[in-house]
């Protein structure tokens, strides 16, 4: 190793070390400041680039430059992507200082387009740009739907108002523990950073789009994996129908713009699942590519890391903070673990319990937050160790899975194991590809222990400090008796989600069997160069969440969402099929002629098997 490597390595280790304690003494501050969640999570990210940074050796393999990438500019190009953005991103803060959140639509459009010049000879910036511009630019132009979105919008103001970060608080009915804590985190995270005045009665102008971006952020980042995985397999012209398609999906295009649980599950189970169809088409010895940015470089161990790190280190870190408190005057104070039962400032509303210090339901100096913290860097550390020793893809991208896994299994509980397992066990049986478990290129025993780091310092702190309470009514009555018994909700047959899925993906719905009999048609060439493979796992992926949420007495609309993503994704690949260059006009026009034949008569009839509501009352339930 060079002085200079040694050198920056030195420079790396001092950040990291530096900007964690400065982590640790931020969580155990228990007074708010302004725009305390931002400068917190800036903190956060430059000691988690720092350790992966620190912990990853050097490559010694030849390095791409970053010029020399998609995000380089051309010779014929006068602005590269990076130019366009930081363009685009001063748009936003003129705009926003300028016009406030009236003019945030326009503001939105008008940084879109800085994009558009870079993105001419790029389909993939091209198709998220058309996507932007979809999504983003009235998100917080319509108030809060009742009864959810302003549910989960004050557990979440409540997560800053009480400032606890483990224990939720729902208004009059005490502490909620119906759903788990990811979309709340990303919530109260996105209000500090938006300076959303969290105090009770603030009435803060414009919370929307705060309390939806969260969510229409995971939705993006599921879209561009899905277009990515797709265009490795099937080309640009697939990849941007299938997620065009996945994206005007009526139900797939509401959900996403709602502050509620289901979307965070489903574009983490999305993201989880095209890195598992990426590993398992992997080349097991092919090291990553190593790119290189001025006098540093990256690749994806670095990225993967810097993953686990910050899913991982700021929880260990909050943990440890709960037994320590700065004191003016005393400075840091270490002592039990104490929280607040009850919410902030509402005491003279009705119902609201009188607010007191509570301590854990586990006692015992082993069940404190800070041995709690403790055992998780421990767990984070063997982790750190196994991925800074491996370079090759389809590890790494393994890894990646059961990261995604672990956000599932926080936004949702065991649904967020279940639905990409059931996926890929029944991939794993239609494949007979059990090869993978036995050379074991599933990393099931490292990608346990990421599942567990990822998403259960949460699950047990709770536990301790709620006791079986906790686990009873989330466990139990919220996963197994809507499973087995019914919890709220309708309750029906197989036909239940056949109807809704009509609902969920018109019109695109009328494509379905025919890119289904398109792409069974084409298995045989499909097996030759291996996307007969993504075919099989899509399939199985859409099979397995029907059969799931189908065998649920429990029933919702919107619970057939995980379906349908692997749905608008074979409808993409089987237009692109049928509408390649080779493909004859007729072909074309004999599907759009099917399609506006479907619209048509759904216009004239109404509701032919859930594509349209017919009447106010099925328009009131959609």
């Amino acid at each position: 190793m060079s002085g200079s490597t040694t050198s920056k390595k030195r420079l790396v280790l001092a950040t990291a070390v530096t900007a964690t304690m400065a982590m640790a003494l931020w969580m155990a501050n228990r007074e708010p400041f302004w725009l305390g969640p931002l400068w917190g999570t800036l903190i956060t990210w430059v000691a988690t680039a720092s350790w992966a940074v620190w912990l990853v050796p050097t490559p010694e393999a030849k390095a791409t430059a970053w010029s020399a990438t998609t995000l380089g500019r051309r010779p014929d190009e006068r602005m590269s992507p990076l130019a366009a953005a930081g363009l685009a991103i001063a748009v936003i803060a003129v705009g926003a200082a300028v016009a406030g959140y009236e003019g945030l639509p326009i503001t939105i459009l008008l940084a879109l387009l800085c994009l558009i010049p870079p993105a001419l000879r790029r389909p993939g910036l091209l198709v998220m740009i058309a996507i932007c511009a979809i999504y983003l630019p009235l998100l917080g132009t319509t108030s809060l739907w009742d009864p959810w979105e302003t549910h989960y919008g004050e557990v979440a103001r409540e997560i800053l108002a009480r400032n606890d970060w483990i224990s939720l608080w729902w208004a009059q009915d005490n502490w909620f523990w119906s759903k788990p804590v990811l979309l709340f985190w990303m919530e109260a995270l996105s209000m500090g950073f938006f300076g959303v005045d969290f105090m009770p009665d603030a009435n803060p102008a414009n919370p929307e789009w705060a309390l939806r971006l969260p969510t229409v952020a995971m939705t993006l980042a599921a879209l561009a994996l899905i277009y990515t995985t797709t265009r490795r397999y099937f080309g640009r012209r697939a990849a941007a129908l299938a997620t065009l398609v996945t994206a005007t999906m009526p139900q797939f295009f509401f959900v996403s713009h709602q502050a509620i649980t289901d979307l965070p599950l489903v574009a983490a189970v999305t993201m989880a699942a095209c890195c598992l169809i990426m590993a398992m088409q992997e080349d097991p010895d092919r090291e990553a590519t190593v790119f290189e940015v001025g006098r540093w470089k990256f690749s994806l161990q670095h990225v993967v890391l810097f993953a686990i790190l910050g899913l991982i280190l700021p929880q260990a870190v909050y943990l440890i903070s709960r037994n320590i408190s700065w004191v003016e005057g005393y400075g840091l104070v270490a002592h039990a673990d104490r929280f607040l039962y009850g919410s902030a400032g509402n005491l003279d509303v009705p119902g609201n319990p009188s607010p007191r210090d509570q301590t854990p339901s586990v006692g015992g100096l082993g069940s404190q937050p800070f041995t709690q913290g403790i055992l998780w860097l421990a767990v984070l550390s063997g982790l750190a160790m196994i991925l800074r020793k491996e370079r090759r893809v389809q590890p790494l991208l393994m890894y990646a899975f059961y990261v995604f896994c672990g956000v599932a299994f926080m936004a949702k509980g065991l649904l967020g194991i279940a639905i990409p397992g059931a996926a890929a066990l029944f991939y794993l049986i239609a494949s007979r590809r059990w090869t993978l478990l036995g050379r074991g290129e599933l990393r099931v025993s490292t990608g346990v222990l990421i599942v567990a780091a990822v998403s259960l310092p949460w699950y047990l702190a709770m536990y301790v400090r709620h006791g079986p309470a906790f686990t009873n009514r989330l466990l139990i009555h919220d996963h197994i008796n809507r499973l087995a018994s019914g919890v709220h909700g309708d309750q029906g047959t197989i036909e239940y989600f056949l109807t809704q899925i009509g609902y969920a993906t018109f019109p695109w719905i009328a494509l379905i069997p025919a890119a289904l009999l398109v792409l069974v048609s084409l298995r045989s060439r499909f097996a030759r160069d291996g996307r007969g493979e993504m075919v099989m796992f899509l399939a199985m992926w859409m099979v397995s969440s029907f059969v799931l949420f189908s065998a649920m007495v429990t029933k919702y609309h919107h619970y057939i969402l995980p379906a349908i993503v692997p749905a608008g994704i074979l409808i993409g690949i089987g237009i692109a099929q049928w509408w390649g260059p080779k493909r004859p006009r007729a072909t074309v026009l004999s599907a759009a002629a099917g399609l506006c034949a479907v619209v048509g008569f759904a216009w004239l009839a109404g509701d032919p098997r859930g594509v349209v509501p017919a009447d106010s009352m099925h328009i009131e339930d959609w």
